[in-house]
């Protein structure tokens, strides 16, 4: 049996009280919280020792491994952000978790498995969204319309 699991993003009580006085959908509230993932992914910085042990999700012996790895935890935001049938959220702890997982022989038991282990590796979920990073995803997205 293998499980992987990461915290699901949170904003910060802050953050979340700015949000609650804007008439924003829960689609807009999840595109927030996916820009500020996303925003969070671009600033990370991806040593060659993250490439050696992520390697197994990318090609490490391209030279783009790095651009690789990111773009593999951009996808990961996105789709994660989306909804997935074979992830599911927990509340343990007073806290949310993503969690997918399932019997396995060596191969990974869902295809969001990496998704889930690579985000949480990289610990981009592991803080509170602040107010600040909050209000200029926002402005990206009246921004984008």
């Amino acid at each position: 049996m293998m499980v992987a699991i990461a915290k699901e993003p949170r904003m910060s009580d802050a953050a979340k009280a700015w949000c609650e006085g804007l008439p924003l959908s829960i689609e807009e509230i999840v595109k927030i919280e996916q820009r500020v993932m996303l925003e969070r992914v671009s600033r990370l910085e991806i040593s060659d020792t993250e490439v050696a042990n992520w390697g197994h999700l990318i090609d490490e012996d391209d030279p783009g491994a790095a651009a690789a790895l990111r773009a593999l935890l951009e996808r990961a935001v996105v789709e994660l952000a989306e909804g997935r049938r074979d992830v599911t959220s927990v509340f343990i702890n007073k806290t949310w978790w993503m969690v997918t997982g399932g019997l396995s022989w060596g191969d990974t038991p869902t295809d969001a498995y990496d998704l889930i282990v690579a985000v949480d590796g990289f610990r981009i979920t592991e803080r509170a969204m602040s107010l600040p990073e909050v209000e200029a995803a926002h402005a990206t997205a009246a921004v984008a319309r």
